[in-house]
């Protein structure tokens, strides 16, 4: 009897046009963006700092740049800057992050989810003070919702404290 053909796995031409994109440049781009932005998105909107990356035994924190929105190809969607943020790899990248992008392929909804991560967490205050090292345009997308959360907080430690006199 014979054996079954092997089929191997080669990535269709789509998939080529995007391993394509993955090249010198973005070894050297997404090093560069991690040097000015060197904390995870997720690890802050939990109020913690790189605890992923901490985690993995025997490596330096592996950090990668991610795509806000999934660029499927699109080069300009790809290189757009603004599209970037920084995760761990494990487990804010190859688990929270894709399992997510499973269900959900939106900026604005992946925006909701890291919110709910602040809101979860009551990190608003911890986010807050390093907005400076979050990607601009991500924080612009946050602030609303953190100032919002400060803004909670604020009114309860008064209320609180109103009380206590």
């Amino acid at each position: 009897m014979k054996a079954p053909k092997r089929r191997t796995s080669q990535p269709n031409k789509r998939d080529r046009r995007r391993l394509d994109m993955y090249d010198h440049r973005w070894r050297q781009d997404s090093v560069a963006f991690i040097h000015r932005y060197p904390f995870c998105s997720v690890c802050l909107c939990k109020g913690e700092i790189n605890e992923g990356a901490a985690s993995i035994a025997g490596h330096a924190r592996s950090l990668v740049v991610d795509h806000l929105v999934p660029h499927n190809g699109d080069k300009a969607l790809f290189w757009d800057v603004g599209n970037w943020q920084v995760l761990c790899r494990t487990p804010c990248h190859d688990s929270i992050k894709q399992a997510f992008e499973r269900n959900h392929r939106t900026r604005s909804a992946w925006i909701k989810e890291l919110a709910g991560l602040i809101r979860e967490h009551h990190s608003a205050r911890f986010i807050h003070d390093f907005s400076a090292r979050l990607p601009r345009s991500l924080w612009l997308d946050l602030a609303p919702h953190v100032l919002k959360q400060m803004g909670r907080h604020a009114v309860a430690a008064q209320n609180a404290q109103d009380a206590a006199q």
